[in-house]
């Protein structure tokens, strides 16, 4: 049997583990399931099974704690695979530009994002960039902030012909995004502003794309 020392000791040592850095945090699939597998790989199962014993209560028995690690990596492997999967979309096009300027173009094909500025139809500058796992995250991160969830399929305005003209179609797994203006924007709530000045939220939006790469910008 282990003595009064060893089991105070093995407490101590479980007290050091956490899944989040904030005291109180809730555990969120976006932010922290790729912490949890990251330490499930490097640390090893024996980690991963005190990890699982910190999650529980200190009186459980090492028995039920040893069944409770095991569940825990068994259905974490799904979580895992998805957090690592849909960290990047699984398309994405957007396009801004107008009748008398330059048109930006952004396409993610082949896991390779695809920036373009043309004029007219003729491209003038192409750039390729391979963003980061971390800088995807980020990017999702930013269009969740700007509301992208609620904004409108169309958002025209008859009263200006020329002027921008735009179209975002995103894709993930828990995320859709299909829409088209001109010289119309989204506010952040989703709400057309019904003028050809930019909103707040559809600027940052813009901005967001040089989180993935300062060469791909509309």
């Amino acid at each position: 049997m282990r003595s009064r020392s060893q089991h105070k000791e093995s407490h101590e040592n479980l007290n050091s583990f956490s899944i989040c850095h904030q005291p109180n945090c809730r555990f969120n699939t976006d932010k922290n399931a790729a912490h949890f597998c990251r330490l499930t790989w490097a640390l090893g199962f024996s980690q991963t099974h005190a990890l699982s014993i910190r999650l529980a209560s200190k009186s459980m028995s090492l028995f039920s704690a040893s069944m409770l690690s095991l569940l825990v990596t068994f259905l974490m492997w799904p979580v895992c695979a998805q957090a690592s999967s849909s960290s990047s979309p699984t398309q994405l096009i957007v396009r801004v530009g107008g009748f008398l300027g330059s048109t930006h173009v952004i396409e993610l094909s082949r896991n390779a994002l695809w920036c373009t500025e043309l004029q007219g139809n003729q491209p003038v500058k192409k750039h390729l960039a391979r963003p980061s796992h971390e800088q995807w995250i980020q990017f999702r991160s930013e269009l969740n902030t700007v509301n992208v969830r609620r904004w409108q399929k169309a958002y025209l305005n008859p009263n200006v012909l020329d002027g921008t003209q735009w179209s975002v179609r995103i894709r993930y797994p828990d995320l859709v995004v299909e829409s088209v203006g001109s010289n119309n924007f989204p506010d952040l709530n989703g709400r057309p502003n019904g003028s050809p000045e930019e909103t707040l939220a559809f600027q940052r939006f813009r901005a967001s794309f040089s989180i993935l790469d300062k060469e791909c910008h509309l």
